[in-house]
Parts: structure tokens; sequence; C-alpha cells
């Protein structure tokens, strides 16, 4: 993994393999119709999202149901001052993780389209792009606009996101991509969904979900196409990049430490207070529900890799429909 930080830029070195094809009949039909549905679900995130909506933080802290249930305990103990603060950093940080999330995922598409061996691929892959610039957009605007605070990247995501920008195999990009970061970003936004009653953020939310369904599924097709000419040695090293992702992602969604600081409360003591929460939970399903089957699926846990991901405690979710 390379990353140099430099003037508030990441550099990261990439070395991949263009492959320019010369047929462009249709080869994966799946991929042929999810090229058409990404042309016809288009959206506008200037014009299509009502910006007119004002996001009223006071009654997202107040009257909402989901922090109580996000906080639980501590959140009889706060004043009406310290409430607004709390809930306001929380949304923050989400939205925060999820813009750095897309621009990640915006660099990675562009990648598939040089390096993906099909034309199928090439093409839809330019939709992504596309996709990911528009969430881009939107989610920034939502944050200078709406929540004025803007968080950092968490560690765990950062190497996660370069770990799959430096990875020169197109293979793995997909897996960390489509597979891993996308499931992450269905389980946020389907746990935002559930649970979120402000209706600008709603709205957005429902929006940028069908893009995220669509390049699941994008994943998933390109790489049944493939996964079983991938030589052995380069398999098993896509299975362990597969795993490791896991635990970033688990580890990501562990990591609040900003929130509690900037807010002024107890690290260790909220850190508990959210992973007994219901909503964590519920959240915790929403995400690997779609990643562990899909790994599945495609072949990337093997027997002697069980052991690991039960440690994760993730493996209960293996036979649900991804």
């Amino acid at each position: 993994m390379a990353g140099v930080e430099k003037n508030n830029l990441t550099i990261i070195d990439s070395f991949i393999k263009t492959i320019w094809v010369h047929s462009y009949e249709s080869e994966i039909k799946k991929l042929s119709d999810l090229y058409e549905k990404a042309k016809n679900e288009q959206w506008n995130a200037s014009t299509d999202v009502d910006w007119s909506i004002d996001v009223d933080l006071e009654k997202m802290a107040l009257t909402s149901f989901l922090p109580p249930l996000l906080f639980q305990e501590v959140w009889n103990e706060l004043d009406q001052k310290k409430r607004i603060e709390l809930a306001t950093a929380e949304v923050s940080w989400i939205m925060s993780q999820i813009l750095h999330g897309e621009q990640g995922a915006l660099l990675v598409a562009s990648q598939l389209i040089p390096s993906a061996p099909m034309y199928d691929e090439k093409i839809t892959a330019a939709t992504q792009v596309m996709d990911e610039a528009r969430h881009v957009e939107v989610f920034h605007r939502y944050l200078t606009t709406k929540m004025n605070k803007e968080f950092p990247i968490t560690p765990h995501l950062e190497i996660l996101m370069k770990n799959i920008l430096s990875e020169p195999r197109w293979y793995f990009k997909f897996v960390g991509m489509q597979i891993l970061v996308e499931g992450l970003a269905m389980g946020i936004f389907g746990t935002l969904e559930k649970f979120a009653e402000e209706p600008l953020g709603t709205q957005i939310v429902r929006y940028v979900m069908k893009d995220e369904a669509r390049h699941v599924a994008f994943g998933v097709i390109a790489l049944k196409e493939h996964i079983n000419q991938i030589p052995e040695k380069e398999k098993k090293e896509l299975i362990e990049f597969a795993y490791e992702g896991c635990v970033h992602l688990k580890n990501r969604i562990k990591d609040h430490t900003m929130v509690w600081e900037d807010v002024g409360l107890p690290k260790n003591k909220m850190q508990e207070i959210l992973e007994r929460s219901p909503i964590f939970h519920d959240f915790l399903t929403l995400m690997f529900s779609r990643v562990v089957p899909n790994l599945k699926k495609l072949d990337l846990i093997p027997d002697y890799m069980r052991p690991h991901y039960e440690k994760l405690d993730i493996m209960k979710f293996e036979n649900f429909e991804a």
C-alpha cells in the first residue's frame, strides 16, 4: 500500500494495466441489462433533490427516536444543549464518512474502466463513475449547507480505500469496492432509511441506494464471470484480501472516537453504549448480510477461512439472501 500525505492530498501509487478491447458485442446479458438500467435511473443532484427543505438540527436531536435508541442511558443524563451537540456530531460523522467513501468509490470506479477485461464491464463501470461523482456532490452539499460540520476520514476506512486503490489487479478492486465498500454503504443507507426521520437526508439516501444496489450487482455478476479463471496463488491472496477488508469494515464502524472527542464525552463509556444499541446491531446485519453471502457465492470463504470469519462473528449472515 502506498499513500503519501501532502498539502491536504493523499498521493497513492497505483499501477494498473489498461486493457483495450476490440470487440463491441455484448457478452454478458445481465451486465448489458444493468447498463441500460443505469442509464434510465440517472438523477441530477442539483434539480431532483429538494434543497429547499430546511434541516432543523434541534428537532432532529430532540424529537427523533433515533438518538435515544443509539445512545441509550447516557441520553437521559444530558441536558438539551449537549443532546443537540451529540446528535448533530453523530449525523455529521456518518455523512462525512459516506462522503469520503464515495470519493474513494469514484476513484476506484474510474480505475475499473481501463482495467476490466470485457466491454460490458467497461461501459457499466463508466455509469458507476457518474453515479459516484453525483454521490460526492450530494453529500458534500448536504454537509456544507445543512450540517456545517465535516469530520476527517476514519483510519480503518482510509486504510481499506488505500489498499483497494493501490492494488494493481482489477478483480481485487471489484471485491474491495463492489462487495465490501458498497456492502458497507448499503448497510449505512439501509439503517438511515429505516430509522432516520430528517426529510432531506432520507430523500438523498433513497436516491443513492438505487445506485448502490446496481453497483453491488455489477461486482457480483462481473466476478462470477472470472472467479474460476484466477490462478490458485492469486485466488488465495484474494481470499485473504477479502477477509482483511471485513476486519477493517468491522473496526471502522466501531471507531466513533472523533464524535466523542468533539462533544467531550468519555470515549470508552460511549463506545460501549453504542455497541450495545439495537441500531448498531441492525446496521451490522444490514451490512454483513450483503457482504458475507456475496463472498460465499463467489467462493471467497473456503473452509479454512471460516474460523477467522466466525471470530469476527459474521458467519451467522452467510445464508442471508444478499
